[in-house]
């Protein structure tokens, strides 16, 4: 039996200059490597064209006009991890990022999932309109509740998310160009045999390097769930109510379960463990499954797809001799997120009795003595 080996990513790196420049075609996203490694030994420059190998997969991809920086490392780790990453983020609220991607509808997949985006417009006789989300979320004491189920219960994590910074870039919220700032931070385990040579397949006792590498940048791109972070934070000795943090994600938008639709329509299912779903079209149909938690889910880091159910590229493990390929399920998911696919990944078909328009609920809420 072959052992699978989970990879994994972290939570927010700093800004940091970058030095190499990988060029690609315009109309292609651009990667500025920064090797924190020694280049000039066989193994560093095995890892180093790596890394540009696999940034390359993903500029055959997309046609995004975007410039990612990486901060690039090859080091020892823990034995239980091939690769991490650690991302920049930025906070926008959950309005402002449904526009965006309203606004870059490049496929009939993009369509249906802007048709069907589970945003909620909370209306208060006191103030603004509010466009949010209501999910099905863990606690801090590890409960299950429905959020908001009162209009008290609004909150930051109802009405922001926290994307990665390569994915603002991707639907124009951030400066598409910019080299100042480094939008992610990928090591790989050193103590592991890696096969960077993919001409001939992986070799049986190795792991396909430039696979995982292409695995930890997409993560980089966007494929992050914060359930993650819920799931951490329930570790904690003193766990921190979260409501007040922005730690969803974009693809968290399409994350749904049979649960949380029995709380009502376009609830979605952002707590830890249970039987989430990656679905475009409001959870009505269910394209594939999500993994649940590394603590307190079935052991998988939820910023994965479902395990050993071969998915995709973005399955939570690799095992020796596997290679590591890009799925049309993983081009979906990316693509209904922001990116632009140069190939559409596959068709799903619009359910009956969808509108194909922005579709926004309105809930009327009355909120008394609101203190600003």
């Amino acid at each position: 039996m072959k052992t699978l080996i989970p990879i994994h990513w972290l939570t927010v790196s700093v800004g940091m200059s970058l030095a190499l420049t990988n060029p690609q075609p315009s109309q292609a996203i651009s990667f500025n490597l920064n090797p924190t490694f020694d280049t000039t030994t066989t193994q560093g420059q095995q890892a180093l064209n790596g890394f540009q190998s696999a940034a390359n997969l993903w500029s055959n991809e997309f046609n995004d006009n975007v410039t990612i920086n990486l901060d690039i490392g090859f080091q020892s780790l823990d034995p239980n991890v091939l690769g991490q990453t650690s991302t920049t983020r930025q906070v926008v609220s959950v309005g402002n990022f449904a526009n965006q991607l309203a606004n870059d509808i490049t496929s009939s997949n993009d369509q249906i999932a802007v048709s069907n985006l589970p945003i909620i417009n909370f209306v208060f006789n006191d103030e603004s309109n509010i466009d949010g989300i209501a999910f099905r979320g863990t606690e801090e004491d590890g409960t299950i509740e429905f959020d908001p189920f009162e209009s008290s219960t609004l909150t930051d994590d109802n009405v922001f998310l926290n994307i990665t910074q390569a994915n603002a870039k991707a639907v124009g919220l951030a400066t598409s160009n910019d080299t100042s700032t480094s939008d992610g931070e990928i090591t790989f385990n050193s103590d592991f045999a890696f096969d960077f040579d993919r001409s001939d397949g992986i070799s049986g006792d190795e792991f396909d390097f430039i696979g995982v590498a292409a695995h930890e940048i997409g993560h980089a791109l966007g494929f992050i769930s914060g359930v993650d972070i819920t799931d951490n934070n329930l570790e904690d000795t003193t766990p921190e109510n979260l409501d007040d943090f922005a730690i969803f994600n974009s693809l968290d938008l399409f994350r749904y379960s049979d649960d949380s639709l029995a709380l009502g329509q376009n609830v979605l299912d952002l707590a830890v463990g249970g039987n989430p779903y990656f679905s475009i079209d409001g959870g009505n149909t269910n394209l594939a499954g999500f993994s649940t938690g590394a603590f307190n889910g079935n052991g998988r880091q939820a910023s994965h797809w479902l395990d050993n159910q071969g998915l995709g590229l973005m399955d939570p493990t690799f095992a020796a001799g596997e290679l590591g390929e890009i799925s049309n399920l993983d081009r979906l998911a990316f693509d209904v997120t922001g990116w632009d696919t140069k190939a559409v990944p596959f068709q799903v078909e619009k359910s009956v009795g969808f509108i194909a328009a922005l579709g926004l609920i309105l809930i009327q809420y009355q909120r008394k003595n609101r203190q600003n």
